[in-house]
């Protein structure tokens, strides 16, 4: 597209001759190459990229501070229910233990008592199919921005103008 080959080279103060367009999002300056993409581009591949990497990594992706906050904020709170009320059923019904059943209903942690019934990599496979990953995505641009996700080479997200931004990727 000519505007982000213009807008690029206006920005590296290169010719637009010198831009050479990889596909519609891609571009190389000099041995770099650029993601050049607009507000939803860049929003929809950062989604598209966190979740592949969760996916590939699951929570073990993120530092222990941003791991609970994808525990607080982007994991399914039905599931939870669903796990803890799936609980209260087997000790109702299968191995009835009052005690258990009390405890279950009156825990003020349930993601806790997730994790220390399923150990953490069964956490983390079990939670993999739980969480929005739109959420996930907007609080990793919220803490560091948007260049961290699609700016391989440096983190950085450029402001080119004109609603485009570009992340460089090598």
């Amino acid at each position: 597209m000519e505007e982000k080959i213009n807008l690029l080279a206006n920005y590296l103060d290169a010719d637009p001759e010198d831009v050479d367009e990889i596909d519609d999002e891609t571009y190389s300056v000099s041995g770099a190459t650029y993601l050049v993409l607009d507000r939803d581009e860049a929003k929809y591949e950062a989604r598209n990229t966190v979740e592949s990497i969760y996916n590939d990594l699951g929570l073990d992706a993120y530092s222990e501070d941003f791991r609970e906050w994808v525990i607080n904020n982007a994991l399914d709170e039905t599931a939870v229910e669903e796990f803890v009320n799936d609980e209260i059923d087997y000790f109702t019904n299968d191995e009835p233990d009052q005690s258990m059943v009390d405890y279950l209903n009156g825990l003020t942690d349930k993601v806790q008592y997730i994790k220390d019934t399923l150990g953490p990599d069964t956490f983390n496979e079990w939670a993999k199919d739980k969480v929005d990953f739109d959420e996930i995505t907007d609080g990793i641009i919220q803490w560091d921005g948007i260049g961290s996700i699609l700016a391989s080479y440096d983190g950085d997200e450029i402001d080119l103008g004109e609603g485009y931004s570009a992340f460089r990727i090598d």
